[in-house]
């Protein structure tokens, strides 16, 4: 199980934290190009675990190895995934993977992720980083904290935990 800080501290005190987490095993959908692809990725995620008797009562995450501001939309790497038990076997399209990293720094953000307080949030999360002397050690994780749905308009919605490895 992934151990993440989900904060939901006053406004007044601190939004962001850093954990220690333990090493996990997890399968995922490789993604390269637009983030538009998502409901894609999640369909092949959950279809191949239901397939390869995975299950699909998993809290989903996603890992963004691009920087969007500085990568070409078509190559952006990604991948969807979910925490798998040790003995678990995983055969194509999915992928079986390893997340090494101990020290995470995470925030906690709610609401539609094509809106800019998205956006702002992962600002946010770096700028604290940056501000109180970490280095960033690795991809952003950003685990569901329930599963998204779409609002009225269309836009997609939700809580998820915006996590990046850190060392000091």
């Amino acid at each position: 199980m992934i151990l993440f800080v989900v904060n939901v501290m006053a406004e007044e005190e601190e939004k962001v934290a850093v954990k220690e987490i333990e090493p996990f095993l997890y399968c995922a959908v490789e993604m390269t190009g637009s983030y538009d692809q998502h409901q894609d990725a999640f369909m092949t995620l959950y279809e191949q675990a239901g397939m390869q008797g995975l299950g699909s009562d998993f809290s989903p995450f996603g890992i963004y190895f691009s920087d969007p501001s500085s990568t070409p939309v078509e190559e952006l790497k990604w991948e969807i995934g979910f925490v798998l038990a040790d003995s678990a076997e995983v055969k194509e399209p999915l992928k079986l993977k390893k997340w090494s990293y101990n020290h995470m720094a995470g925030i906690l953000y709610e609401g539609s992720f094509s809106a800019p307080e998205f956006q702002a949030a992962h600002g946010e999360l770096y700028q604290w980083v940056v501000e109180n002397g970490y280095t960033i050690a690795g991809p952003t994780l950003e685990k569901y904290v329930d599963m998204p749905s779409q609002n009225a308009d269309g836009e997609w919605v939700g809580k998820v935990q915006i996590s990046i490895p850190v060392t000091k």
